[in-house]
């Protein structure tokens, strides 16, 4: 019955390679999730042989996993949290997983009547005073309001 070594030396060099534990693995996965640096992530993860921080090198060639899965893990869970949100009634993350998720976007046609450009000095000086001043749009007939929206105001202020 063979038992597994204690002695974790290499037995070329006598020297004591790094061993990631299971606390270390898992906060790497977690501050790599955060997108925090590898630099960064390097000066919290200890060599309990050396007490000093490990290397980038050191953290590419045992956190390999942890890095590269830490961030999908995150997403899926601010995903799953979006998803339960906007499922479960809230209207400002259905708005946004709408947009984000499925393209959609608010689209709001700028014309003015009967498909024509919007008079904009008359819209203005409407608002500034109530009166229609200056020429008819061209696109107009001459008498006719200057453009819907002022006649929908109008109706809007009555109520």
């Amino acid at each position: 019955m063979s038992q597994e070594p204690t002695d974790t030396r290499s037995p070329r060099t006598g020297y004591h390679p790094f061993v990631p534990t299971k606390e270390q693995r898992d906060n790497v996965e977690a501050l790599a999730g955060y997108g925090i640096a590898h630099e960064e992530i390097c000066r919290l993860v200890i060599n309990p042989r050396t007490g000093r921080p490990i290397d980038d090198k050191t953290l590419r060639r045992h956190f390999r996993s942890e890095l590269g899965t830490g961030y999908v893990k995150a997403n899926a869970k601010v995903v799953q949290s979006l998803y339960a949100q906007a499922t479960g009634g809230n209207v400002t993350a259905a708005i946004w997983w709408t947009k984000a998720r499925m393209g959609w976007a608010e689209r709001v046609e700028h014309s003015g009547k009967d498909g024509g450009p919007i008079d904009l000095l008359a819209v203005l000086l409407h608002e500034i005073d109530g009166t229609t001043r200056g020429p008819p749009h061209p696109t107009q007939p001459s008498g006719s309001p200057t453009i819907d929206l002022i006649a929908h105001r109008q109706r809007l202020d009555r109520k």
